[in-house]
């Protein structure tokens, strides 16, 4: 893939990201609510977070304190009290402030390439954060290809949640994602937390939050185009089950691919479900939350490294990404680019468009 690496500075101390490219994280404003349904599998085809956290069987009904101290060390800022303990919640600013705000909104959609088109959440728009929320996608489209985009560097004791990346263990991952893709027949994906049982509690002085998110693989029922195989109005949509079944019984698999991007989308989903938690319990806390990190400024992305264009690949067996809307007639490209033809115009953006890339 054409262009070097960009190092991106949160402007804390602290881990820092390295990525080839800046992909959607800029793009225009995804607000949509609500859980699984046709509808929403029709407009969101990417990352959504949508689970409330539960407190364990020690912590139920207790009543929660949060402070941040900026002035701490990045990774130490943010303390839990519950039941008369304290907890620290070991993740960085660049990760627990989009967790809240994304909290505080009704939308539950991250990222999206479908629908009416590239989408973000708000709060995620121009955050590393966005960063990591547009790459669990783009990654889950080409693993082989972009497994290597995103890397961490810096001081990662902020980041306990992250593991070293290891090469041969995430080509191997890739190859076998990319096997399970290409067993079945599926129309789109959406990476999610949807019925994940996600747990918090206290364990050596730190908030513990179990549970892994998933792809839920889906086909899509209603009328195709007869030539190309494409979908041009969706009437309901069906579980791949053998598909989902893998990534549900094998998150590792996701971690190994890259642990940058997914440990750290597992780390967001466990946190935003945490605040949702609070909010729906503790709603003058949470509040109180928000405005402890309301003038906090987060790093954006864009400002160091912007190509104005993301490799993306569409699914060979069925449809095209770009153009997925309910209901709506087929009005993309009348054949859908090949992984080749889709390169090769990247390639060119690079050497045409953006002289100075390497």
């Amino acid at each position: 893939m054409a262009g070097a690496f960009i190092l991106a500075s949160t402007a804390l101390e602290g881990s820092d990201i390295i990525f080839r490219n800046t992909g959607g994280a800029g793009e225009a404003a995804l607000r949509m609510s609500g859980g699984i349904s046709t509808v929403y599998l029709s407009e969101v085809g990417g990352v959504a977070f949508m689970n409330t956290a539960r407190p364990d069987a020690a912590l139920d009904g207790k009543a929660i304190s949060l402070l941040y101290n900026g002035e701490s060390t990045n990774g130490w800022r943010f303390t839990a009290t519950i039941a008369g303990q304290n907890a620290v919640i070991r993740a960085p600013d660049w990760v627990i402030i989009p967790a809240i705000r994304f909290a505080n909104t009704e939308y539950t959609g991250a990222y999206t390439m479908i629908g009416e088109g590239r989408r973000i959440h708000p709060v995620l728009k121009n955050t590393q954060m966005g960063l990591i929320a547009c790459y669990v996608d783009d990654m889950l489209l080409d693993p082989s290809g972009l497994r290597n985009d995103v890397k961490v560097t810096g001081d990662m004791d902020d980041a306990p949640f992250m593991s070293a990346f290891d090469s041969l263990a995430s080509s191997r991952a890739a190859q076998r994602i990319e096997g399970v893709f290409a067993k079945y027949k599926w129309d789109s994906y959406l990476y999610t937390d949807e019925d994940v049982p996600e747990v918090f509690s206290i364990r050596d002085g730190q908030l513990e939050i179990s549970g892994d998110p998933y792809v839920l693989v889906w086909a899509a029922i209603g009328e195709r185009n007869l030539r190309t195989g494409d979908i041009e109005k969706i009437t309901d949509w069906e579980n791949v089950e053998g598909a989902t079944a893998f990534f549900r019984q094998n998150p590792g698999r996701l971690y190994q691919l890259n642990p940058a991007v997914f440990q750290t989308a597992r780390e967001f989903s466990h946190l935003v479900s945490f605040f949702r938690y609070l909010k729906a319990q503790q709603p003058t806390e949470f509040q109180r939350l928000n405005e402890a990190v309301r003038g906090v400024h987060l790093k954006d992305p864009n400002s160091s490294h912007n190509l104005g264009y993301s490799r993306r690949l569409v699914n060979p067996n069925s449809i095209n990404r770009d153009w997925l809307h309910p209901n709506q007639p087929f009005n993309g490209s009348p054949e859908p680019k090949t992984f080749n033809e889709m390169l090769r115009e990247f390639e060119l953006h690079n050497r045409l468009g953006n002289p100075g890339a390497q």
